[in-house]
């Protein structure tokens, strides 16, 4: 019997995800990143941080790239939102409609950080991903969960805490009928 307190042994590289497809070329995720972007002629730049900016459906995203062990790095795409004064100012209700996004779409986090609205998903991407699709897919998964939440703030849909079975169904069939819409969709196409 293995002891319960160890920590498990991982192995540093597997085998890959798809032995069909060829690893992507080399260079840093970055550089793959800008690459991505250029190839859908979507202009972008790299800011003072070390952070791409680009615009998405008039929306400022943002992706951020951590290459760590060879061949496994850090991919962050996100986004902030000023909340405007005609939106909810308690912070209970910007928090709850948060929540809700957050447990209807696991892909995404949202938070709240005093008077804006944080969006971000993340992946660890190995030499087989394919680093285009990822930014196009939660690109647009990040401007579905900004309209959710603002859905969920106005009060268009009940609180998870607050919910039935039946309506949490219905809230995270149409989440996800969004989210199909808009990776099949968008300026990426």
């Amino acid at each position: 019997m293995t002891d319960p307190t160890s920590l498990p042994n991982f192995a540093q590289a597997g085998p890959p995800q798809s032995p069909a497809a060829p690893p992507q070329a080399g260079g840093s995720l970055r550089e793959k990143a800008l690459a991505a972007l250029a190839a859908d002629n979507i202009p972008a730049q790299v800011d003072d941080d070390g952070d791409i900016v680009f615009s998405l459906q008039e929306q400022q995203l943002l992706v951020r790239c951590i290459d760590s062990e060879p061949g496994l790095a850090l991919l962050r795409i996100f986004g902030q939102w000023q909340i405007t004064e005609d939106l909810p100012s308690e912070p209970a209700k910007r928090l709850n409609a948060a929540n809700d996004v957050n447990l209807a779409i696991n892909f995404v986090k949202l938070g709240i950080a005093g008077d804006n609205l944080i969006v971000a998903g993340d992946h660890l991407v190995g030499p087989y991903d394919d680093v285009a699709e990822l930014i196009k897919g939660t690109s647009g998964m990040l401007l579905q969960a900004v309209q959710a939440w603002h859905q969920a703030v106005t009060g268009a849909g009940p609180h998870v805490a607050e919910a039935t079975p039946e309506q949490l169904q219905a809230s995270a069939d149409a989440l996800a009928e969004q989210a199909r819409a808009a990776q099949q969709g968008g300026e990426f196409a």
